[in-house]
């Protein structure tokens, strides 16, 4: 892209500009960057990074070298390579995808959950298998130490109305389900589970409700029952537009509803994301947050 500057309007051209030969190497392409201004102030664009209608997840493969794109209608997924700055397949789906994950370093292999209550899994070749889940999911994460696949989902009992936040396991190695981890509505998990993280240094299992709990789970242990809770909405309350949010009636979702987790390569320090647009800032160490950022667009995260 080349990039001009008239009377203070900047005029941005798309096909202007000094293309490098693709056999080049890394190293040289750094030099030509420090000689010359013009490739040193070029931006790059990835080809037909767009949807038709709408996307809603994007996820980035562990080597950092493919972009992986949800869209609806139809449902689809788009991998585009970062390398060669373009899209190197298109794959449509039978349902509207929820979630993907990447199972292994590139492209090769990743699996979506949709939303009739299914699994699909993808190969270099194209689809792979399905499976059927018991509940609908809503998200998806990878566990590689102990090769299991975890689905965040909910379960209402029969009669009662009583609702359990679930964490679907599927043994990715014996291909069967085994015994999901469970969150009673007595520490939180009313509503279902809308988030799982799995920490890549210790194998920490954490999971976000909509009621505003964090639990954590030892998947060492023989118990499915979380060893700790921590309540996330007494923290985030009073932060952004919560009080706002709490009075739309435009939505019925609490503005204190995790949506998002994630936690760092050190195994130390966890990222929640809520309904309310808030992120705080964990030590696992730690029951308070050590800061609580707004993003003060009352968007969740």
């Amino acid at each position: 892209m080349d990039i001009q500057e008239r009377n203070g309007c900047k005029i941005y051209s798309l096909t202007c500009g000094t293309t490098l030969p693709p056999w080049i190497t890394e190293q040289s392409r750094r030099n030509l960057q420090n000689r010359d201004p013009t490739l040193r102030h070029r931006l790059q664009l990835l080809q037909d990074f767009t949807m038709p209608v709408a996307s809603h997840k994007l996820h980035q493969s562990p080597d950092g070298n493919y972009i992986a794109v949800l869209g609806t209608y139809p449902p689809r997924v788009r991998m585009y390579d970062v390398q060669n700055l373009s899209l190197k397949f298109e794959r449509y789906l039978d349902f509207e995808p929820v979630d993907l994950v990447f199972l292994g370093e590139d492209y090769g292999k990743f699996a979506v959950v949709l939303g009739d209550r299914s699994v699909v899994f993808h190969a270099p070749y194209g689809h792979h298998d399905t499976i059927r889940l018991p509940g609908f999911g809503r998200g998806l994460e990878y566990d590689p130490v102990h090769c299991n696949l975890l689905i965040p989902s909910l379960v209402v009992e029969k009669g009662g109305g009583r609702e359990d936040g679930v964490v679907y396991r599927f043994d990715l190695e014996g291909g069967k389900f085994l015994e999901p981890l469970v969150t009673s509505t007595k520490g939180g998990g009313a509503g279902g589970v809308n988030c799982a993280a799995v920490s890549p240094t210790h194998d920490l299992v954490t999971a976000g409700d909509a009621s505003g709990f964090l639990h954590c789970f030892d998947t060492r242990a023989a118990t499915t029952s979380p060893f700790q809770t921590v309540n996330i909405a007494s923290h985030t309350a009073n932060y952004g537009f919560h009080e706002a949010a709490t009075n739309n009636t435009y939505t019925t979702r609490s503005p204190h509803e995790l949506t998002a987790l994630s936690l760092d390569q050190s195994g130390l320090y966890l990222a929640a994301g809520t309904h309310g647009g808030c992120v705080p800032l964990y030590d696992l160490r730690r029951q308070e947050p050590l800061m609580v950022k707004e993003h003060q667009y009352g968007t969740p995260i």
